[in-house]
Parts: structure tokens; C-alpha cells; sequence
């Protein structure tokens, strides 16, 4: 009897340890069904609003239909994922990841959904995001995903792109949220990505098309890497909206952070136009920190192609980096639309360190290492220190140093590989600088750093296309005791290295093979950056070691 009753218990806890998947049909489905494949429930707004519960490992499968305005809650011990089941194109008009103090969120992972309002008249502002994840949300994850407010814009007017979008991302202000945003598709929108928690990353996404911000930090402890933002449609006036490509400030959205602190903006690509002969385009400022204070920031590898004086410009910034960026400007005095401030004179794009605005100065800030337009200024010398950037000045010096950058009508052709001769090579310093550059190729190649972004490298064959994407498999992943990698890609992975977040080596291996393994046996808990490299590219991942 007592044998019995413990074979009952342990196979009770068996089945509460397996994974179910459930499924999610907004045509053909029904709240009262079981949720299994044969018996599907409703759409995924109702199944939250029927306060189902989950098991962490579940996923639920969305089929096609229109799934309406999601408001997901609930805390699980580990990550729920919700997804499209294979051959359906599952739609979400709206998604809210609902959270409060009483009643938080926890482990849900979001993973190649499409979040499409087609909102029309004035059920579209940008304060509306179409995913939104609120304060008391952890461990979140949102990848894979499309978030538009409409794929099909052609044809739209002034008038359509402001009273049609809605924003993409925005999460709200929240200490210790742990969030990753990653490999995401953000398109026409009104602002863009929007991070407000701390403690996230936001890595691979791109932002294109959007009326006011494209990017936006406003916590701390965040890396912002590897994202493109790109094309700005000029459709508000100047009064309404200054638009930056990445901007930031102080107590935004009432989130009570007097200093956002350890933000890492890395190897982004920050372009103003991919197509200058497209409408609606305008003038926009390149990465604008305006409201500080902003303490130990790093700012390095970026690329910033921008139509404005700011390049990079921080005000009220202290102990931060300025390293290794490229800054161009090559639209310097170009007319643009009527809707711009004085659209003949804007530019050309510096880098520049100043005091807030009526409120603290800047101290002890580092510019080193810089490719930029126009002039690297820093107010005064309390404000920090200056060394081996270059100046390119007028346009018609694009051509001394990169492989290409005279197809100004379309920017998206450039590239901004350094050439042999260019008087950026091997001109930078050691201090601060990053031991890779904007490809993840390591620092440094020659005799000494290369300035800007790019590290020059005579035996490899660079590639033009900014946006590569290798395929890696890692697993398992949080890890206890070793990792094993898988080239997905059918080339054979070169090396392996493994920093912390900081960018310190913690080892490094030669593989020559399609699969490897790492020994993490000794190695602190924490999360590390694992690069691998494979040909003339890399590819990044972050390793938890629990």
C-alpha cells in the first residue's frame, strides 16, 4: 500500500515536471477545449483572459487568425514560450505583458510572433506600443519577433505615417528586470524600441522606418548592441519632435532614476537614410544623451552615418568612453524636407561632451580612438580628455578612407572597411580601447589600434554586407559544467573565446571542426560573452554559467 502511494506521488511529480504544449486557434477554437492539438483553445487573448496556468517548458502554439490584444500575466518557475506552430501565420494585434507589485510576471519568452496593429485614425498614437512590457516584469524574453503598425506603407502620405503608426517595443522603467530583446523586426512605427528596464539586453534588433525616436535607453546596467536603426520618415514638425537615431535622458516616464549608470552601447549601426531619394526624409541626430547624469557609459564600435551636428554627444556624462567609433556626415548642406529646421545648414556631425543643460557638468570623460566628421569637442579639460581621433572634414575625402562611401544616394551600398592606405590604420592608442572591433575581428591587427570602428586587415577578405548572420546552436544554455557549440552554417568554426561582460578574456580555443565543446568547470556564476569565430566573420552569444 505504501509502495503504491509513493509510485503515485512519484509519477504525479513526474507529470507535473513534463512540458505540455498547448495550442492557440482564434478561428476554429474554444475556451471550453482542452488546449490539446485535436482540441484547441481560442485566440491568445482569451486564453489569458480565462486566467489559464502554465508549468515552466510549456509552449503554446499559435495558428492562423487574428489573435487579437494579448494581455499576458502569470509567474512561472521557468520560461513559458509562446510561438507560431509550423505552416500558421499567427496575428497579434497588441501585446501587453502585464505586471504589477501584487501580481508580477515572470519567465515568458515571446519567439517569432507578428505583432501588426492596421490601426487607422486616431486609435494610432505613438504613445501606444504594440508590445509593451510593464514595471515588476522579470525575465522576459522577446525574439524572432516583427512588430509593425502595417507591412504595406507604399503610398502613405504625411498624414498616413502620423495618424497610422503606433510604437514598437517600449519597456517600462523597472531596477533588475532581466529582459533580453533580441533578432527582432521593428518597422514602420512611431517610435521605435524603447528600454526603460534595467538589467536588459537588446541585442541584433533592427529598427527601420519610424516617425520620431528609433532607439531610445532610459535604465541602467544595459548592453545596446549590435542593432541597426535606420531611416527616419520626416513627418513632424520641429516643434513636436527632435529625432534622434538612440537618445536618452534622466526620470523618463517617472522612473525615478536621477543617474542612468554601466550602459554599454556597442558595435550599432545608426543610419539616417538607406535611400536618400525616398520621401519623407529629413535630418536627424545620431546618438543624443541631452539629460544626464549618465555615469560609466561606453560607448565604442558604433557606426553613425547621420545629417546633424550630433554625432555622439553626451551632456552631463561622467567617467564615460567615447572609443573607436564612426562618425560620417556625408549630406552636410543637402536641402531636405520643409518640414526641418533650417535644412541647409545642419551639420556637419561631431562628437561632443558637454554639461547638462541648467543642470551638472561633465568629469573625467575619455575620447579616444574616433573616425568622426566634423571636430571632437569636449567644453572644457575638467570635462575629460581627448586622444587620436581623426577629423575626415569634407566630403571628398570619404574616398581616402574607406572601400567605399561615394554612393551617398544610397548609403546602405557603403562600405566602411578601412583601406591599406588610410591614415586611420594603426593610429589609435591601447587605453580603453575594445579588443574587437565593429565585425567582432580582433584588436589589434598591425602595429598599434586602427581608428574607428574597423580594425584594417590585409589577409582577410572583408565583407561588405554589415548585416551577416552565422547560425550557432549552444546548449545547454544557463549551463553548470560545459557548453557544446554547432556550426549550422556548413563552415567548420575557427576559435572560440569567452569574455566577460566587460570585455575580459576569460579563455580562448582553437576548434577547426562543425561542433565543439567548453570546459565552464570553475568558472563564477555570472553571464559571459562567447564569440565565434568562423572565416572572416563572427557571431556572439551570451553564456549563463549557473
Amino acid at each position: 500500500m505504501k509502495l503504491s502511494v509513493l509510485v503515485g506521488v512519484f509519477l504525479l511529480f513526474a507529470l507535473r515536471m513534463t512540458a505540455t504544449n498547448y495550442y492557440s486557434d482564434p478561428v476554429s477554437g474554444s475556451m471550453s477545449n482542452s488546449g490539446a492539438g485535436t482540441s484547441p483553445w481560442g485566440g491568445l487573448s482569451d486564453i489569458f483572459t480565462a486566467n489559464k496556468k502554465f508549468e515552466a517548458g510549456d509552449t503554446i502554439f499559435l495558428r492562423t487568425g487574428n489573435h487579437g490584444y494579448a494581455v499576458i500575466k502569470g509567474v512561472n518557475t521557468g520560461f513559458v514560450v509562446i510561438m507560431p506552430e509550423a505552416g500558421h501565420s499567427p496575428i497579434i494585434s497588441r501585446v501587453r505583458i502585464s505586471s504589477t507589485a501584487n501580481s508580477p510576471a515572470k519567465f515568458w519568452k515571446l519567439s517569432g510572433l507578428t505583432i501588426q496593429s492596421q490601426a487607422t485614425g486616431n486609435n494610432a498614437t505613438p504613445s501606444y506600443y504594440l508590445l509593451e512590457v510593464y514595471p515588476y516584469a522579470t525575465d522576459i524574453t522577446i525574439s524572432g519577433c516583427t512588430i509593425t503598425s502595417d507591412l504595406n506603407t507604399a503610398g502613405w502620405t504625411r498624414d498616413d505615417w502620423r495618424n497610422r503608426c503606433n510604437s514598437g517595443i517600449f519597456t517600462r522603467p523597472r531596477l533588475n528586470a532581466n529582459i533580453l530583446i533580441e533578432n527582432n523586426l521593428i518597422l514602420n512605427t512611431a517610435f521605435g524600441l524603447a528600454v526603460g528596464s534595467s538589467h536588459t539586453i537588446v541585442r541584433n534588433n533592427t529598427v527601420q522606418y519610424f516617425t520620431n525616436d528609433g532607439s531610445r535607453v532610459l535604465g541602467s546596467h544595459i548592453i545596446f548592441e549590435h542593432n541597426r536603426i535606420m531611416d527616419l520618415m520626416k513627418v513632424m514638425t520641429k516643434d513636436e519632435n527632435h529625432d534622434d537615431l538612440f537618445q536618452s535622458f534622466t526620470n523618463a516616464n517617472g522612473a525615478g532614476q536621477d543617474t542612468l549608470r554601466d550602459n554599454i552601447i556597442r558595435a550599432n549601426l545608426f543610419l539616417c537614410a538607406s535611400d536618400t531619394s525616398r520621401p519623407f526624409r529629413g535630418a536627424v541626430q545620431g546618438i543624443g544623451c541631452f539629460d544626464g547624469p549618465f555615469l560609466n557609459w561606453t560607448i565604442e564600435n558604433n557606426i553613425v552615418i547621420c545629417d546633424h551636428w550630433h554625432g555622439i554627444s553626451m551632456y552631463g556624462a561622467i567617467d564615460c568612453k567615447i572609443i573607436n567609433n564612426t562618425v560620417m556626415d556625408p549630406y552636410v548642406y543637402t536641402p531636405f524636407d520643409p518640414y526641418d529646421n533650417n535644412p541647409t545648414s545642419v551639420g556637419p556631425a561631431w562628437i561632443r561632451i558637454d554639461k547638462k543643460n541648467g543642470g551638472p557638468g561633465s568629469i573625467n570623460n575619455t575620447v579616444n580612438n574616433n573616425l568622426v566628421a566634423a571636430s571632437v569637442i569636449i567644453v572644457s579639460a575638467t570635462m575629460g580628455a581627448a586622444s587620436n581621433n581623426i577629423v575626415i572634414g569634407a566630403v571628398g575625402n570619404y574616398s581616402s578612407f574607406f572601400v567605399n562611401a561615394d554612393d551617398v544616394a544610397n548609403p546602405s551600398n557603403f562600405d566602411l572597411h578601412l583601406k591599406g592606405s588610410a591614415s586611420a590604420v594603426d593610429a589609435g592608442i591601447s587605453d580603453f580601447a575594445p579588443l574587437e572591433d565593429y565585425d567582432g575581428n580582433i584588436r589589434p591587427k598591425g602595429a598599434s589600434f586602427d581608428v574607428g570602428a574597423f580594425e584594417y586587415d590585409p589577409t582577410t577578405s572583408l565583407v561588405q554586407n554589415l548585416n551577416y548572420d552565422l547560425a550557432f546552436a549552444c546548449f545547454p544554455n544557463p549551463s553548470t559544467s560545459h557548453l557544446t557549440i554547432e556550426s549550422k552554417c556548413n563552415q567548420k568554426i575557427d576559435r572560440l573565446q569567452l569574455c566577460t561582460l566587460q570585455g575580459r578574456l576569460i579563455l580562448s580555443k582553437n576548434i577547426n571542426d562543425y561542433n565543439a565543446e567548453l570546459d565552464l568547470a570553475g568558472l563564477s556564476d555570472s553571464v559571459y560573452l562567447l564569440k565565434i569565430y568562423c572565416g572572416n566573420v563572427s557571431s556572439s552569444r551570451l553564456i549563463v554559467v549557473n
